[in-house]
C-alpha cells in the first residue's frame, strides 16, 4: 500500500531539518542546467514560481517575510534566516524562528507584512486572493508550494536563487534523502 503523501513529505522533512545547514552536500548527477540555475544569483535575476510566473528580483533581498514554515525552514537552511523579518505564526523552526515578527496564519495580516518593508515575501499558495493583495500593495511575491516529494528539491534551488543562497547543496542532499526513504517504503 503507497504511503500517503503527506506522512512522506512530513518524514522528508524531519531528515532536512536533521541534517542542517551544515550537512555535507551529497554528490548526484546534476545537469549542468540545473547547477547553474542553483548557483548563488547574481541580481537582477528572473525565477519561475509554483503558480509558473516569472519574477524579477532587482537585487538580493535583505528583507524577506515567509508565509509557510517549511519555506521558513528553508531560509534557515540555505543561511538567509539572518534576513527573514517576518513569518507566519505558525514558523517555529529552527528556534530562533519563534521570535521573528508573526504576520498571521492562515489569515494573513496585510498591513503588518507591508509595515515590514521586505524586498521579498515567500508565500505557499492560498485561494483567498492573498497572493494578489500582497502584489497589488507592491510587493515582490513568490509562491513556493511543492505539492510532491520530487518538487521539494526544485524549492531548495528556487529560494536559493531568488535569496542569492546557493541551493545545490541543500537540493542534492534533499534528492539523497528521498532516495533513502524510498528505499525504506
Amino acid at each position: 500500500m503507497p504511503v500517503p503523501f503527506a506522512k512522506l513529505f512530513a518524514v522528508l522533512l524531519f531528515l532536512l531539518a536533521a541534517c542542517g545547514p551544515n550537512a555535507a552536500p551529497a554528490t548526484t548527477s546534476a545537469s549542468p542546467t540545473s547547477a547553474a540555475a542553483s548557483s548563488p544569483a547574481a541580481f537582477p535575476a528572473t525565477v519561475s514560481d509554483f503558480q509558473d510566473r516569472s519574477v524579477t528580483i532587482p537585487k538580493r533581498p535583505e528583507r524577506i517575510v515567509s508565509i509557510g514554515p517549511s519555506i521558513t525552514e528553508f531560509l534557515f537552511a540555505l543561511g538567509a534566516g539572518s534576513r527573514l523579518v517576518g513569518t507566519d505564526d505558525f514558523s517555529d523552526e529552527p528556534a530562533a524562528a519563534k521570535s521573528i515578527e508573526k504576520v498571521g496564519g492562515i489569515k494573513v495580516n496585510f498591513e503588518k507584512v507591508v509595515s515590514l518593508k521586505p524586498d521579498l515575501v515567500l508565500i505557499v499558495k492560498f485561494s483567498d486572493g492573498t497572493i494578489e493583495k500582497l502584489a497589488s500593495a507592491g510587493l515582490l511575491v513568490l509562491v513556493v508550494d511543492p505539492q510532491s516529494v520530487g518538487e521539494v528539491a526544485r524549492t531548495a534551488i528556487l529560494v536559493g536563487r531568488a535569496t542569492g543562497e546557493d541551493g545545490s547543496a541543500l537540493a542534492a542532499t534533499i534528492d539523497q534523502k528521498v532516495q533513502q526513504v524510498k528505499v525504506k517504503v
